[in-house]
């Protein structure tokens, strides 16, 4: 998908030694895609009426994120993610650094893991920063043709869960893809540096020499186990 494509251009992979978590954190997670696509006809022919196509894709299942490794420049995890569609578990591993960045072959990871992962940096909120309602803050990251700018505000607080609503432009420098917008809200955990829950709508449009493409991307996660947090939510 989009957002992992826009990360992996960003970063390099890491391959971590599989081995047994010191923490394992589990979600459900679920995704559709809606891309509808139109076909353009020139030299006043009538349009085709085969030239429109909508494409609809969904599917649900579950999310493992396995702490292997902590250290100062950021955890090792390993990824499993089981959706249906796929008919078995995909396992990917690499590094969140202490900013929320991810150094992870994101292209084979699902949009939903590389939302949530971001929330496991142990600075990924800098320690400064008031989690007041009504607080805000800008992070920018840019390389490999690819700017991503995302605006955090809080917009509520539960107890020890806070809500922030993330507003992210993806913009490319090159001609390797299009521009993106992501809009959703996070359940975050702070002191267990958690997302509990989240929900995101992604869109971009694409388009050719002959044709248009609107494409929606639906995600939602909510966490169901967290070893470092048995009581939950």
């Amino acid at each position: 998908m989009l957002i992992g494509l826009a990360a992996a251009l960003m970063l390099a992979a890491a391959s971590p030694s599989p081995g047994a978590p010191l923490r394992e954190v589990v979600y459900s997670a679920s995704f559709s895609r809606h891309a509808n696509r139109v076909q353009e006809v020139f030299g006043g022919r009538r349009p085709d009426p085969y030239g429109s196509a909508i494409d609809v894709q969904t599917d649900q299942g579950t999310i493992t994120i396995d702490i292997l490794a902590v250290a100062d420049d950021g955890i090792a995890v390993r990824i499993t993610e089981l959706f249906g569609n796929a008919g078995r578990p995909r396992t990917t591993t690499g590094v969140v650094l202490p900013d929320g960045s991810l150094n992870i072959d994101t292209e084979h990871v699902n949009d939903a893991t590389v939302e949530l992962l971001p929330f496991f940096g142990a600075s990924f909120i800098d320690a400064t920063q008031s989690l007041d309602p009504g607080a805000q803050w800008i992070r920018q990251l840019s390389g490999g043709g690819v700017e991503i700018r995302t605006t955090y505000t809080v917009s509520g607080v539960d107890g020890p869960i806070v809500t922030l609503d993330e507003r992210r432009t993806i913009t490319y420098t090159t001609a390797r893809g299009n521009d993106v917008t992501v809009s959703g809200d996070v359940k975050y955990k702070p002191h267990v540096l958690a997302p509990i829950s989240g929900t995101f709508v992604e869109r971009t449009a694409d388009s050719g020499p002959d044709y248009n493409e609107d494409i929606t991307v639906n995600l939602q996660f909510r966490r169901i186990s967290d070893t470092n947090d048995p009581a939950g939510p």
